[in-house]
């Protein structure tokens, strides 16, 4: 993929609970013969003094565990049929490195687990807060987003 093709991005928060995010990615990159890029942001800063250990080695520890995982959703959306399937993993919080892959790149469309209340872990977003946020990456970006709801948990 040249850093100038339009592309079908998938953000995915981990865990079995992205299966509908991650199908719906594999429809539309199909669908729009688009590269598929699967998008995940490992943040540590909440384990900021309750840690032990340092907070580099920890963020380095998820990083390998998120390609690992990565790798194989790229391998499945391969198996499938897309054409294209890239990976980006980056580090720090959610919002400002989506936004700054966004400033980066070209993407025809986004696609985001929608949050559900009471799902294990912490949700970046609110459902209130997730869709303010939808609507400035419209504005900002002018990138459609395709916001999946989920039966699980969100990704």
């Amino acid at each position: 993929m040249t850093q100038s093709e339009l592309q079908v991005v998938c953000a995915l928060r981990g865990g079995l609970e992205c299966r509908k995010t991650f199908s719906r990615a594999i429809a539309l990159a199909l669908q729009m013969d688009r590269p598929l890029t699967l998008f995940h942001v490992v943040d540590v800063e909440f384990l900021r003094g309750i840690t032990l250990g340092s907070l580099k080695v920890v963020r380095q520890e998820l990083e390998k565990m998120s390609a690992t995982i990565l790798a194989l959703l790229r391998d499945s959306a391969l198996e499938r049929g897309v054409r294209d399937v890239n990976v980006e993993i980056r580090a720090g919080q959610f919002r400002e490195q989506l936004q700054e892959f966004l400033r980066e790149n070209r993407v025809a469309v986004l696609v985001m687990g929608y949050p559900v209340i009471g799902s294990p872990g912490s949700n970046t977003f609110t459902p209130e807060e997730f869709e303010a946020f939808v609507r400035h990456i419209q504005a900002q970006w002018g990138v459609p987003v395709e916001m999946v709801a989920a039966d699980a948990p969100s990704c």
